[in-house]
């Protein structure tokens, strides 16, 4: 199962001015900061252009596990194949609300400062492997080859188990893999790579541009080509669901690499849960998807008939059969589902991670594609879409294996890498 961005069309539907100035006053002083520099200059040394940030306790705990129970009862109501929906902020609609989650969405966004108008926004709950992909229009590049791609891109971390490991990486590369390159001063070509990992109630945002993934097992990348295959066809279930002496021959040629199965494969779902949104500032919405019933919008294609007194067919959530639990409702503390309140927490209570610049140390491996830890980056979609003639793009990691899986694999500290790539496809 992959993930794609899903098309969109234009659907207006926001939230009442009370809430929005509400959001406004209690979040008008929100500021970022600027990711630290390493000290030391050399070629493994992140530029930092690429645009990412982390902030932990954006929400409680308790607002991140009714937003995990609303993710999931949102993917049954949305039309979408993924499970997406869209809205639009700020001014109001008659007859539209805010859900839970586009509150809680709406809030954070508020926070961060960021007046994008259409939002784009679906959840998954299961670790699951998502190769290297941009996000974007996927009806202009159906109809038309054109790459678009939303302005910032964002996950907002619920629920994980704790012996899950499933960072999302965040590359430099803008719009797809051939896009965004720079040469080092040896001529090879560096990637830069943020590493995230998933803790309760953290929020990433980065470059809507940026290609990003999710790899299963969460150091996926040093599999050699052989052991990729294995995992692969091992995942699809189909060679061995029906075919016992395909997979006593496909057992036979890997013999070497047995225990690629016992370390990489899992018998049940691992939960990993996200609320993932987009945020397009420019042009028209993404193509196609649906805003949710469930906040009075009226599904595509629909368009309601009424006379003018006829107050009881006005509202599209009468012709939708509205669930009203699903709507948010002002309370004395704010705005409620329930017993808990669905804005993120003051931008006072943000923390703003830093992300750990990890180089060679001094007496360690050297940038010049000798030494160091060879890497292969699995690449989503079709040439056009990955922008790269191969699925998977092979760098350079100038530091050991270990050193890599024990940053990569921590709980909780982002961490930053530059990958070299030499190649001539």
């Amino acid at each position: 199962l992959l993930v794609f961005t899903s098309h969109s069309r234009t659907l207006a539907f926001v939230c009442s001015s009370p809430i929005n100035a509400m959001i406004n006053e209690r979040y008008s002083r929100c500021h970022t900061k600027p990711l630290p520099a390493s000290s030391s200059a050399s070629c493994s040394e992140p530029s930092h252009h690429l645009n990412v940030r982390v902030y932990d306790n954006v929400f409680s705990s308790e607002a991140c596990d009714i937003i995990h129970e609303l993710a999931i009862d949102h993917q049954y109501r949305a039309t979408t194949s993924d499970g997406s929906s869209i809205f639009y902020r700020p001014s109001p609609e008659e007859g539209v609300k805010f859900t839970p989650l586009e509150l809680a969405i709406d809030s954070a966004l508020t926070a961060l400062n960021d007046t994008s108008r259409v939002v784009e926004y679906w959840s998954r709950e299961e670790y699951l492997n998502i190769d290297a992909h941009a996000d974007v229009d996927e009806g202009a590049l159906e109809d038309e080859g054109q790459i678009r791609c939303p302005t910032f891109g964002h996950v907002l971390y619920l629920q994980v188990d704790e012996n899950v490991r499933g960072p999302t990486l965040v590359f430099d590369k803008m719009g797809g893999w051939r896009r965004g390159e720079s040469k080092n001063s040896g001529g090879g070509i560096n990637t830069e790579m943020a590493t995230v990992p998933c803790v309760p109630g953290r929020v990433l945002r980065f470059d809507g541009r940026a290609m990003h993934a999710v790899p299963k097992p969460f150091d996926r990348y040093l599999l050699t080509d052989k052991e990729e295959k294995i995992l692969r066809e091992k995942e699809a279930d189909e060679l061995y669901d029906d075919d016992d002496d395909r997979e006593d021959e496909l057992y036979d040629d890997y013999d070497e690499i047995d225990d690629v199965y016992d370390q990489y494969i899992d018998d049940g779902d691992e939960l990993r849960s996200v609320l993932l949104f987009n945020t397009w500032s420019d042009g028209p919405p993404p193509r196609f998807v649906d805003a949710d019933y469930a906040s009075g919008a009226l599904p595509l294609g629909i368009e309601i008939d009424t006379a003018d007194d006829d107050d009881e067919n006005n509202s599209a959530a009468n012709i939708c059969d509205e669930d009203t639990s699903m709507v948010v409702g002002r309370g004395d503390n704010g705005y409620m589902y329930g017993d808990t309140e669905m804005l993120c927490n003051s931008v006072h209570e943000w923390e703003n991670v830093t992300i750990n610049t990890v180089v060679p140390s001094s007496d360690g491996t050297s940038c010049d594609g000798k030494d160091g830890t060879s890497m292969n980056v699995n690449l989503m979609g079709n040439k056009q879409r990955r922008c790269y003639p191969t699925r998977r793009a092979t760098m350079h990691l100038p530091l050991p294996a270990q050193t890599f899986k024990d940053a990569i694999g921590d709980a909780s500290q982002p961490s930053w890498f530059v990958m070299i790539s030499d190649d001539k496809l």
